[in-house]
């Protein structure tokens, strides 16, 4: 045989074997690409956008095609045609799916350039909206595990609706707060043990609970508890409802009316639709019933519109603490921690520089700082069902002590993350971090009257292993007595800072009620809220960020009330929230007559039913004669009215 048959019989068996391993894996490596939805959009569909099929018909010349929509979309945006502009956006992202960056781009522009562009708070919290439910809904279906998406989602909502840079950043945490109160409803009252972390987490936890572990099959649903089926029933014959979302928004609402101490009142406006709900949910024949069905459409909504996981929701609970979904930092901390843990099982020595767990774990990080400085919160819901006034809510984050400790327990995981940190350097922004979480955490225990407690964590300050070394002068500072220590941290420029102001304001709030009210202590009462008030005329008058045109006392910086005695009067409603009947009748009796006018509503809704059946059977005083109505108070409502408009009225920017 010669040599070049030789050759040739070689190349062609080669040849042979090698047609024959790819037809083997094109099989497998086209069956796993679209089981992972790795591939990219080469099929024209009916009702698609002419450009999308253009697109797809130009093959190796879509990124041309693609270059062009950019150019296009931004002139759009540049010109203020803000929704075609978001149409073509939503045209690229559809002819290039698989690359983060698209997505995140787009994304960010809705959320951050074209909202503040707009001219009304609704409008930007619409644009904001688009570019979360652009992510969420659309670029995390098409990238599952994407770690970049996911950062920049859970940024969007610590930054673009935590921060403060934006004047109507306010009226997003309010809507967002509003969303999940609608499909959450409230979260668990608070009561006495709410300074227990691991109480109030397990309280958390247990209200949660049901959703994350409720069947995932309306059949499933029925067989637990057969008496849903006849509350179905029921929806659809006398409300023509069913199983849906309907049931789930109407619920929350009309029950706040069903538990008001003036139900009697409120009846009076309702609609024939809510009239008959109403009449449904307050038949005790469906006790049982109705947490069971709420249980499942919540989690296939959570599920099936947030994209998101209640079973996780619920690990991250018990992980982390009394998590309120309410709140911007848990979903901030939501999508940055699942990014992370989804990143993690892909990641190897090889390839760990592509993924940015960096940024990443910081997002997480920052919202469990977040969760500490404003997780307790005390969002009126109430006031939104009677009156039907988004502007009319009262929003007020208060620092929440759970996640000082879960933020400790969670650093030095965070940073095992940082595949480029150095555990020897002077410098360390983590350390940094915890640092000043456990600074701000004793002056908030300081002033709040939790002496021991704080010097208990200045002493666990002190003696930290990882702290940074480049500051010779704290260990000195951290070795004072503790009123000198707090005058120390205080210096300078720190009440400038909206987060140091509204823990100093709240803590000294918590100790005049708790120390001085609760226990009859006078002037304990009189000094912590003259150092409040103190603290808020400080601020106002230095932190000397005027944008708006329509107030002249409104910088957009602003994370407490701007009227001193109304923030007073909610801090004390929402702190006579927290107490059984005994103690709460103790503090309303020693409080002055303009706290008792913005507590008195509230305790009308917690014990007027109980205690006026009581007395009706001779077991008890009636509520008035427990909790007499202070004079003035009709005039007060429509003043607290007035006041909660001005809190939240809409602002333009002054360009």
């Amino acid at each position: 045989m010669k040599r070049d048959t030789l050759v040739q019989l070689i190349a062609g068996v080669v040849l042979l074997v090698c047609l024959s391993a790819s037809v083997a894996l094109s099989v497998g490596l086209s069956s796993s690409s679209g089981r992972h939805r790795l591939t990219y959009t080469d099929v024209a569909e009916e009702g698609q956008p002419p450009e999308v099929s253009l697109g797809i018909a130009m093959g190796a010349f879509r990124g041309l095609f693609v270059n062009m929509l950019w150019i296009r979309a931004n002139n759009l945006k540049e010109e203020g045609r803000f929704y075609e502009s978001m149409d073509l956006a939503r045209i690229i992202t559809r002819l290039q799916p698989r690359y983060p960056q698209v997505w995140v781009f787009h994304a960010w522009n809705m959320a951050y350039n074209i909202s503040v562009q707009t001219h009304t708070n609704s409008e930007r919290w619409l644009w904001v909206k688009a570019g979360i439910n652009l992510l969420r809904d659309h670029g995390l279906r098409a990238n599952p595990n994407d770690l970049l998406i996911h950062k920049e989602l859970g940024w969007i909502f610590l930054h673009k609706i935590g921060g403060y840079m934006d004047e109507a950043n306010l009226y997003y945490k309010k809507q967002l707060a509003l969303e999940w109160s609608f499909l959450l409803g409230p979260p668990p009252p608070p009561d006495p043990r709410n300074r227990d972390r691991r109480a109030l987490t397990d309280k958390f936890v247990e209200w949660f609970r049901p959703v994350a572990e409720a069947p995932d099959t309306l059949e499933e649903v029925i067989a637990r508890e057969p008496s849903v089926q006849s509350l179905l029933d029921r929806l659809k014959a006398d409300l023509d409802w069913g199983p849906d979302g309907r049931v789930v928004q109407n619920y929350p609402a009309i029950r706040v009316i069903a538990e008001a101490g003036q139900r009697q009142l409120y009846e009076r406006g309702l609609k024939p639709t809510q009239a008959t709900f109403l009449a449904i949910t307050d038949d005790p024949t469906y006790q049982k019933a109705w947490p069971a069905l709420l249980s499942f459409l919540r989690k296939r909504i959570i599920i099936e519109q947030y994209g998101m996981e209640p079973s996780r929701m619920l690990r991250y609970m018990e992980m982390y603490g009394p998590i309120d979904w309410r709140h911007f930092a848990a979903h901030g901390l939501y999508w940055a921690q699942r990014g992370v843990e989804n990143a993690l099982e892909r990641v190897t020595k090889a390839n760990k520089q592509d993924f940015d767990f960096i940024n990443a774990g910081r997002v997480a990080v920052q919202s469990l700082q977040e969760l500490w400085r404003s997780g307790d919160l005390w969002f009126d819901f109430r006031a939104y069902v009677m009156t039907g006034n988004d502007q009319a809510v009262v929003y007020r984050g208060a620092p929440c002590f759970a996640f000082v400790d879960s933020y400790a327990e969670h650093l030095e995981w965070f940073k095992s993350l940082s595949w480029a940190d150095n555990p020897r350097r002077v410098y360390s922004f983590y350390a940094a971090g915890y640092d000043n979480l456990m600074k701000d955490s004793i002056r908030f225990l300081y002033r709040r009257g939790q002496i021991a407690e704080a010097n208990k964590r200045k002493v666990q300050l002190a003696e930290w292993v990882g702290q940074n070394t480049n500051d010779p002068d704290r260990n000195i500072r951290l070795a004072l007595p503790m009123e000198d220590y707090i005058r120390e941290e205080l210096k300078d420029e720190e009440l400038k800072r909206p987060s140091v102001m509204r823990e100093e304001i709240v803590g000294a709030l918590q100790g005049a009620f708790a120390n001085g009210l609760l226990a009859g202590d006078d002037e304990a009462f009189f000094e912590s809220v003259k150092y409040a008030r103190w603290v808020h005329e400080y601020f106002t008058k230095t932190q000397g960020v005027q944008t708006l045109v329509s107030r002249a006392d409104q910088g957009r910086m602003v994370q407490w009330f701007r009227d001193f005695n109304f923030g007073v009067g909610q801090e004390f409603a929402a702190f006579v929230s927290i107490l059984e009947l005994d103690d709460a009748q103790r503090v309303y009796a020693n409080a002055p007559q303009t706290l008792q006018l913005y507590a008195f509503d509230t305790l009308s809704d917690m014990f007027r039913q109980r205690l006026d059946d009581l007395a009706k059977a001779g077991l008890s005083k009636s509520f008035e004669a427990l909790f007499p109505p202070p004079p003035g108070l009709e005039e007060h409502r429509i003043r607290v009215r007035r006041l909660q408009l001005q809190e939240s009225r809409p602002e333009v920017e002054r360009k």
